[in-house]
């Protein structure tokens, strides 16, 4: 990144620092307008079911790597039962086993100005995944806040309705799709009859890897409602998932059941612990467990979801006063040299992928001048990002291929 031009006064120079929208993150933090030492600038310092295993909290476990939790179970994938299917599971946990490798191989270098302390600084951060001990911990973090919110719904009426598909003839992979694809068309129903409610959801795996839903909705989703020809709304629910659908049985694909009272609370908390804590943030994988994990990275789908109002009670997080203003962040790679005696030498790979413009205040330039407006900016343009890595999203109307979609540059 070049080094902006400079003004002198009194013998120092300095750049202006413009003041940015973004808010308590590396790139971010609203300030003033500071003025920066621009000599210093160019200084840069060093720097239900079957159990799937035994639940450990995060904290126990933050240090240890996901790439370490997946490889305890890769090898012993071959002694899973599931037949035509196997060498396909196979192959995507060990992509996925690969892919949580490679982003522990990765990182950011984040570089700001510190306003309060007049000094730079240097952040590193991990290049992080839904698998990242950081993630893990935030996870944590919010169903203890959505733990903590239930205490407040007593009086409320709650349905709990288990989603299940079909998994005769089915991949994992396959079954996962449709039951998605469904859960989302009953939510939509759901909408329809009771309005904005508010609801959550959470994927429980089976012990062979397959998966159902476990839908909380705080409103009474019961026959005591009609529909517009006077059908019960669980027996129409019931009636579309297997005849309309056809994602799972009339008998068992869908399962209501109406809470109450103390038990009510109970019911809620253990859908937390029992079946998200249980799937996800654990320290153990059995080969199913892996093969679940697997699906979840290769599919894209979430581990869980809300309405609004309860999404956004679960993301409160506390204000915290940023004194840094970010100035460039930088993306660290490990990569791999082939030598001439054959052997090979890792070194460490560096690109700037975002940084902050700088316009000294004397220079002619209408970088500061609104489009098509005779006033000037309120706020930073758009970042520039300079590398682009990732895979492409998944289009849900081609169903469920493993080889869609895969990683493009960088996982």
């Amino acid at each position: 990144m070049d080094t902006p031009d400079t003004v002198e006064e009194e013998a120092v120079s300095y750049v202006e620092v413009p003041p940015t929208p973004y808010y308590s993150k590396p790139m971010g933090g609203y300030q003033p307008t500071v003025r920066v030492p621009a000599a210093e600038r160019t200084a840069r310092p060093e720097g239900e079911t079957s159990s799937l295993g035994k639940l450990v909290s995060i904290s126990d476990t933050e240090r240890k790597l996901p790439s370490d939790i997946a490889e305890s179970a890769l090898g012993a994938l071959e002694a899973l039962p599931y037949n035509n299917h196997l060498t396909k599971y196979i192959d995507v946990s060990t992509k996925f086993y690969n892919y949580l490798r490679l982003c522990e191989q990765k990182g950011f270098m984040v570089y700001g100005y510190d306003v309060k302390k007049g000094d730079f600084v240097n952040h590193p951060l991990e290049y992080e995944n839904r698998w990242s001990s950081t993630r893990r911990r935030e996870l944590s973090q919010k169903l203890d806040r959505l733990e903590f919110w239930f205490e407040s719904q007593e009086d409320r009426p709650v349905t709990m309705i288990s989603l299940t598909s079909y998994h005769e003839g089915e991949s994992i992979g396959g079954a996962w799709f449709k039951l998605n694809d469904s859960r989302t068309k009953l939510l939509k129903l759901i909408r329809k009859y009771f309005g904005d409610v508010d609801y959550f959801w959470v994927v429980e795996p089976h012990k062979s890897g397959y998966v159902h839903y476990h839908l909380a909705v705080f409103a009474d989703v019961s026959n005591n409602v009609k529909d517009n020809k006077g059908k019960g709304i669980e027996d129409k629910f019931r009636d579309l998932w297997s005849r309309k659908y056809k994602t799972g049985s009339h008998t068992y694909g869908l399962d209501f059941s109406q809470k109450k009272d103390d038990q009510k609370i109970k019911s809620l908390k253990d859908y937390l612990s029992k079946y998200l804590r249980k799937g996800f943030l654990m320290d153990t994988w059995t080969p199913a467990m892996l093969v679940f994990n697997a699906h979840l990275w290769d599919t894209g789908f979430r581990m869980y979801g809300a309405s609004k109002r309860v999404s956004k009670m679960m993301n409160i997080q506390d204000e915290k006063d940023n004194t840094v203003v970010w100035l460039e962040t930088k993306f660290n790679d490990v990569k791999v040299m082939q030598q001439p005696d054959g052997t090979q030498e890792e070194y460490e790979e560096e690109r700037v992928i975002w940084y902050r413009q700088y316009i000294p205040d004397w220079l002619d330039s209408d970088f500061w001048i609104q489009d098509n407006a005779p006033r000037l900016r309120l706020v930073d343009p758009s970042p520039v990002y300079i590398y682009e890595w990732g895979r492409k999203l998944r289009d849900t109307t081609k169903g469920y291929d493993p080889t869609y979609g895969r990683i493009t540059h960088i996982p």
